[in-house]
């Protein structure tokens, strides 16, 4: 029976996950089309992923990489941040950190524990 519920979980984090895509296309289509150049921001923001196997940390820089507006950067050789490139309007950095959190991370963490 405990492999029913890895695959209802794993159905669950595929929802999860194209949930999050077409969140992350809409508002990146948004900002393309009606927000003014001077408004829109590309920054990079650290975030930290020491609670994360190694697999769970590549997984997861994959996953924000594979969602618009958003590219991990880097991972360093411990595992313990990535930096991911964001593309925001003002003040907006921290949403798309609690997507990851609060989405895919979530969701992977469902999964693979």
């Amino acid at each position: 029976m405990k492999w029913a519920k890895r695959v209802f979980l794993l159905f669950c984090f595929i929802a999860v996950f194209l949930r999050e895509f077409l969140k992350a296309n809409l508002s990146l289509a948004y900002v393309v089309l009606f927000v003014k150049r001077s408004q829109v921001r590309s920054e990079i923001v650290s975030y930290d992923i020491s609670d994360l196997s190694h697999f769970e940390a590549i997984a997861l820089a994959q996953l924000i990489t594979l969602t618009p507006g958003t590219i991990a950067a880097s991972v360093d050789d411990a595992c313990n941040e990535i930096k991911i490139h964001v593309v925001t309007t003002y003040g907006l950095s921290n949403d798309s950190i609690s997507h990851i959190e609060n989405g895919l991370k979530t969701a992977l963490l469902r999964v693979t524990r």
